[in-house]
């Protein structure tokens, strides 16, 4: 029919039957027309709004987590540009933020994707959760920004929790190049407390007592450092 046909390829039809379906609380009806307008509206950013709205739809009334994150996903990987509170705030109520935080890795929203880690990292209270979040937040700081105080902050936020050689090793390579002795014979403490290798161990315990009486001028600090290596 003419009816069928333009429904189609013309965004108009789909306006005048999502505005019935809304009239009507046809919530299901609703949200189809809204994926169809999120294919059909002649701009992106119509074709954007339409989207969100089909997500939320999803969410607020016919309680269907998979189908909003669908359509989050959709409109994640079509808009390149930043992402609506709205979008964010939805995938918060739903406890989706996990999910969210991959989408956001594979289409780039790495702006996004920082913000988001961080949030996680604050609400979770399981520690190899949060020291995970903190590793992920590093290396996409370092791989994706170059951002080696950024990196750094998270690595130590990590270490706050307990030892962990790979974010030692960074704070130690970091405190060489920012030429920050304290930070660097604390490094070297931890990583020395940690080694398994006995002349490996030695030679941490070496570096941090020449820092000790160099460079911080803690002489008796120093020796203590000295007597680990000949123990």
């Amino acid at each position: 029919s003419i009816w069928t046909e333009a429904l189609v390829d013309d965004p108009e039809p789909w306006r005048r039957l999502a505005q019935i379906y809304e009239r009507r609380r046809r919530y299901k009806e609703l949200s189809e027309a809204n994926d169809a307008l999120a294919r059909l509206e002649t701009t992106p950013a119509a074709r954007a709004a339409a989207l969100l709205t089909a997500a939320e739809l999803c969410w607020t009334r016919l309680k269907d987590e998979n189908a909003m994150l669908a359509r989050i996903g959709t409109y994640v990987r079509a808009n390149p540009g930043p992402l609506p509170d709205s979008l964010i705030d939805l995938a918060r109520k739903a406890e989706r933020l996990a999910e969210l935080c991959v989408l956001c890795e594979a289409s780039g929203h790495y702006d996004e994707l920082f913000a988001l880690l961080r949030e996680r990292i604050e609400k979770t209270s399981d520690p190899p959760q949060k020291s995970e979040l903190y590793r992920q937040l590093a290396t996409l700081l370092i791989e994706q920004r170059q951002d080696d105080d950024g990196a750094l902050a998270a690595y130590e936020g990590l270490l706050a929790l307990g030892d962990d050689v790979e974010a030692l090793r960074f704070v130690q390579a970091w405190a060489v190049r920012h030429d920050d002795p304290e930070r660097l014979a604390g490094a070297l403490l931890r990583l020395a407390r940690v080694e398994s290798n006995l002349e490996e161990r030695r030679d941490l315990y070496m570096e941090r007592g020449r820092i000790l009486r160099a460079r911080l001028g803690r002489p008796r600090d120093a020796i203590g450092a000295f007597e680990q290596v000949l123990a």
